[in-house]
């Protein structure tokens, strides 16, 4: 029989160096899935390959990027914990540099050059149109590239529900009050207490909840009541 294994919040504070925020992302990433991600790393080396394939020198950034999919590719974990598929590539129409490619090979995640320098840059978005093979812009979808890796794998961490519906700063005030760690995180608001996580984006329009019990260590009812009146 294996050991149980209970998730402890890591979020209790976002670090000002975003190399500090890359091995924040990393102790996530290793303790929610219960994998050996290595937090030392050396990104230079990690981006020789992809560099000089590019003919480019890459940002510190993107090569933290590289590195953290990379020690996830060699323990099998890419696509558990990121779903989609990890390329780095140019675009130079658009003047970016690609993440990665969503599964259905309809949505690239770029860095544009023009924010590429920036310590922690903004992802933006390309869409594929089916009908003319083209590639379009999409637009912003996170202010940072450490954000858009948490928002993107929380989708991903396992039983749990998202919802738009009702979610207002109300509800944000219940969940401040209901967890013991709650810290903004680049436009995301973070909650997490003992085997729960649960993320808030906010956009301009609506805000998302997105809620992730580990392992369903957690019964319903002791979940905070505020999650309960809004589970489906």
């Amino acid at each position: 029989m294996g050991i149980e294994h209970h998730y402890e919040p890591c979020f209790a504070s976002v670090p000002e160096s975003v190399t500090d925020r890359w091995t924040q992302l990393r102790e996530f990433i290793s303790q929610w899935h219960n994998i050996n991600l290595p937090l030392l790393r050396d990104p230079e080396y990690a981006a020789h390959d992809i560099e000089q394939t590019l003919n480019r020198v890459l940002p510190e950034s993107i090569r933290e990027w590289i590195a953290f999919s990379q020690d996830l590719i060699a323990i099998d974990a890419f696509h558990k914990v990121m779903r989609d598929f990890f390329e780095v590539t140019r675009m130079n129409r658009f003047s970016s540099t690609t993440l990665m490619i969503q599964g259905e090979d309809d949505v690239y995640w770029t860095v544009h050059d023009r924010n590429a320098e920036r310590p922690d840059p903004p992802v933006d978005y390309l869409h594929r149109d089916f009908d003319t093979n083209e590639w379009t812009e999409g637009g912003n979808t996170s202010p940072s590239l450490t954000s858009f890796v948490l928002e993107h794998a929380s989708h991903y961490l396992g039983p749990g529900f998202v919802r738009t519906r009702d979610i207002d700063e109300s509800v944000i005030a219940k969940l401040d009050d209901a967890f013991p760690v709650a810290v903004d995180y680049d436009g995301l608001r973070v909650f997490e207490m003992t085997d729960l996580f649960c993320i808030v984006r906010k956009r301009p329009e609506y805000f998302t909840l997105t809620v992730a019990q580990h392992n369903q260590f957690l019964t319903e009812s002791e979940l905070p009541e505020c999650l309960r009146r809004l589970k489906p």
